[in-house]
C-alpha cells in the first residue's frame, strides 16, 4: 500500500508521474516517442512477484519468450535456444529445461523468473519481492543467488523493492525506505548495515532492523526500496516528484 510496485512501474516507464519526470540513462520517459521508449524498455530485464510464468510452457520456453522478435531483431530458433539454455546456466537451472513450470517448487520457479530477465542481456534488472512467498531457507537461496549475479555482471545495475531487511542488506549498494506517511524516498544503508553487523545475518537482525524502522519512520508495515548500482553503468537518475501523488514530495535515484 505504500507505492512500491508503482515505483517500479515509474522507473520502467509504465506509468507515468503526476508531476516531475522520470530519466532513464538521460532521457526522460515522457518525452519519447514510440520506437524511442520502445528501445529504452529493452535496457530492462523485470522478475515479477508472482513469477509470471507460463504454466502450459517449458522452463526453457518461458526464459526463451521475451527473445522473440524482441526490439524488432530476429533471432535464429538456434540462437533463440542458445541464449535460453545460457541464461538457465547463470542460475543453475540447466537440467529443468525440458520441465514444465507448474512442477517446479516456487523457489526454482523464481529462479526461472530470473534467468528469463537474464536471457534478454538486460542493462538494468527490477526485483519486485524477489522472496515473499518463500521460505526462510529457500528466500536466502534466492538472495545469495542474485547477489552472486551482481558480482559476476557488474554491467548491469539491479532495482529490488522488497520488505525482506536480511536480503536488502545482502545484495544492495544503497538502502532506500519509502516512506508511507510521507510518501518519499529515504536513504537508510549506513543504518541497516550497522545493525546487520551489530546482530548478524539472523532473525535478531531483523528484529532490530523492523524496530528501527518502525521507530524511526512511526510506521507498523515497513518497505524498503533497494537499489544495487555496479559502477560500469550509470542509468538511473530518476526524480520521482509526486510520483505517487502527494504534493511536495521528492525521491531521487543516481
Amino acid at each position: 500500500g505504500s507505492g512500491k510496485s508503482v515505483l517500479l512501474k515509474l522507473i520502467c516507464g509504465f506509468e507515468p508521474p503526476t508531476e516531475g519526470r522520470v530519466e532513464i540513462a538521460g532521457q526522460d520517459w515522457s518525452r519519447l516517442n514510440q520506437p524511442e521508449t520502445d528501445a529504452l524498455r529493452h535496457l530492462f530485464g523485470m522478475v515479477f512477484q508472482d513469477d509470471a510464468l507460463f504454466d502450459t510452457c517449458t522452463v526453457e520456453e518461458n526464459v526463451a519468450f521475451p527473445l522473440e522478435g524482441r526490439g524488432g531483431v530476429m533471432l535464429s530458433r538456434a540462437e533463440i535456444t542458445q541464449k535460453a539454455r545460457d541464461a538457465l546456466r547463470m542460475v543453475k537451472l540447466e537440467q529443468y529445461a525440458r520441465h514444465r513450470t507448474v512442477e517446479l517448487s516456487g523457489g526454482t520457479r523464481r529462479r526461472v523468473g530470473l534467468a528469463r530477465a537474464l536471457a534478454v542481456s538486460p542493462r538494468i534488472i527490477l526485483y519486485d519481492e524477489p522472496t515473499t512467498g518463500l521460505d526462510p531457507a529457500t528466500a536466502r537461496d534466492v538472495t545469495t543467488l542474485i547477489r552472486q549475479l551482481n558480482q559476476r555482471h557488474p554491467q548491469i545495475t539491479t532495482v529490488t523493492i522488497t520488505h525482506d531487511y536480511l536480503c536488502a542488506a545482502a545484495i544492495a549498494d544503497r538502502i532506500f525506505y519509502l516512506n508511507r506517511s510521507t510518501q518519499s524516498l529515504q536513504k537508510i544503508t549506513a543504518e541497516m548495515l550497522a545493525l546487520k553487523r551489530q546482530y548478524g545475518d539472523g532473525e535478531a537482525y531483523l528484529k532490530a532492523a523492523r524496530n528501527w524502522i518502525e521507530t524511526r519512520f512511526e510506521t507498523a508495515s515497513p518497505a524498503c526500496a533497494v537499489e544495487s548500482r555496479q559502477s560500469a553503468f550509470r542509468p538511473a537518475s530518476a526524480i520521482l516528484r509526486t510520483a505517487l501523488a502527494v504534493p511536495q514530495t521528492v525521491g531521487q535515484l543516481t
